[in-house]
């Protein structure tokens, strides 16, 4: 080695130098090729020299690199270094050295295939899988988008989910052996039914008394003082119910968080009532809802219907247009930290676009978002989901006035009407919505949002509608 190349070599020894000839050889020493034995001065030949782990190294003069390719070397397709062709390795008809071919390319563990890396996947068990294969051998899970071996895989109803979040989630009928979803089982003397079976097993032990257990809420002379004239149920989550006894008008619903009661459907100031009623025997008897960082929650379902697909694109837009005020109504950990409450990405030309009900439902990927309209497809209801679990009747009730309010008016609008409605509006005083849900209600939410920091924000026509 050089005394120029010993100091580059001590200043940056990471750095790999040139193959050097042996100390015998200078520039006007004539060597002669390997290959086809012509002398040649050795500054005007090719010095080729390569060393693999463990071996003795290879090394060799030669004319050019005609007489170096006839003698078995070969570059790399990558880094142009010379190698012995035996000791590279191919891909596409091209040829690499380890290096290269190591750092771009990689074998399938399961069908020995060479792929490109970025066609590489890794399976849960950290294996180096093509996508072919790993196609062919694990699923994506639709509850916690995690990859799993398709032997672990549970297809309910064309949604695919691991054992855990099957497990988790679900239970089976007692009647039918079906599997329900936590959300969806009803409970009747400790047994787990589906809805249908629940249903059948009710009309069998009808019980005559007003107001049993699962009945609808129904009067003559309804008044509509209070909510609007959009039926509702209600779901709420609790985390410990002693003395849990059903309610007029509620059934419970046994969950691995706790116990849900489901309203029957209700509608008019009288429904409201049966919901403070059921709100205050909860607080009353003492139960709890977890806060912060747990998964309990209270949805509304709002009865769709009877409405049109103008009607439904006009309040999925409004919906889209508030986004930030109905955010700023609950709790920020609810929003910001909790998976079943993202907003998923939609412009209103996504909306504008929907052609038929169907269309409702793929708006989401799943139905774990602030807005549910896959509810729609399964119940006719728009689900919103977005409330923190609650004991107070006041929070409970207001939710239930603001959103039948609010869809009752922006049901009767089309979509540009919307648009300009929320489009330009002094949004600090909660301006528009307070004129359509009231002053009492809009009073109750910018109270709520001003404990939580938050001030009340509109998102343009251009800004993407995220969680």
């Amino acid at each position: 080695m050089t005394q120029e190349n010993t100091l580059l070599q001590t200043v940056l020894p990471e750095v790999d130098l040139p193959a050097e000839p042996p100390k015998r050889f200078t520039p006007t020493t004539m060597s002669v090729c390997e290959h086809c034995g012509d002398e040649r001065l050795h500054s005007e030949g090719l010095w080729l020299v390569y060393s693999s782990y463990g071996n003795p190294a290879k090394e060799g003069f030669y004319c050019d690199s005609e007489c170096a390719e006839e003698d078995g070397w070969i570059t790399c397709e990558s880094c142009e270094d010379w190698l012995p062709d035996s000791e590279s390795q191919e891909f596409g008809y091209y040829h690499y050295c380890s290096d290269c071919w190591n750092e771009n390319f990689f074998t399938c563990e399961r069908c020995g295939c060479d792929e490109d890396k970025d066609e590489m996947n890794w399976t849960p068990d950290a294996e180096e899988y093509c996508n072919d294969c790993f196609r062919e051998y694990y699923n994506c899970c639709d509850e916690c988008n995690e990859f799993h071996h398709r032997d672990e895989s549970v297809n309910l109803g064309g949604l695919i989910l691991c054992e855990h979040c099957f497990s988790e989630n679900h239970y089976s009928c007692d009647d039918c052996g079906e599997a329900v979803h936590c959300d969806d089982v009803c409970m009747s003397n400790d047994s787990c039914y589906c809805e249908c079976c629940y249903q059948e097993n009710q009309e069998n032990h009808e019980d005559d008394d007003e107001g049993a257990i699962g009945d609808n809420y129904s009067t003559l002379n309804p008044t509509y003082n209070c909510v609007g004239r959009r039926r509702f149920g209600v779901e709420l989550e609790y985390t410990e119910c002693t003395n849990h006894a059903n309610r007029p008008y509620f059934r419970d619903i046994y969950e691995h968080t706790g116990r849900e009661y489901v309203s029957g459907i209700m509608y008019s100031d009288g429904g409201l009532e049966a919901v403070r009623d059921f709100a205050e025997y909860a607080k009353r008897e003492g139960w709890t809802c977890a806060t912060s960082g747990n998964r309990c929650g209270y949805h509304l379902h709002i009865d769709m219907r009877d409405l049109s697909v103008d009607q439904l694109k006009s309040i999925a837009s409004a919906y889209i247009k508030t986004r930030g005020i109905w955010e700023a109504c609950v709790a920020p950990w609810r929003k910001d930290g909790h998976r079943f409450s993202k907003f998923e990405y939609h412009d209103i030309e996504t909306i504008r676009n929907c052609r038929d009900c169907a269309d409702f439902r793929r708006l989401e990927r799943d139905r774990f978002k602030f807005i549910n309209w896959q509810a729609y497809s399964v119940h006719g209801t728009l689900e919103i989901r977005g409330h923190e679990g609650t004991l107070e009747p006041d929070e409970i009730c207001n939710w239930i006035v603001a959103h039948t309010r609010f869809v009752d008016h922006v049901s009767n609008l089309d979509i540009d009407a919307v648009c300009n409605m929320f489009t330009g509006a002094h949004w600090k005083d909660f301006a528009t919505v307070r004129r359509i849900i009231g002053d009492d209600v809009a009073k109750f939410y910018t109270a709520k949002a001003r404990k939580h920091g938050k001030r009340m924000t509109l998102l343009a026509d251009h800004t993407p509608f995220t969680g």
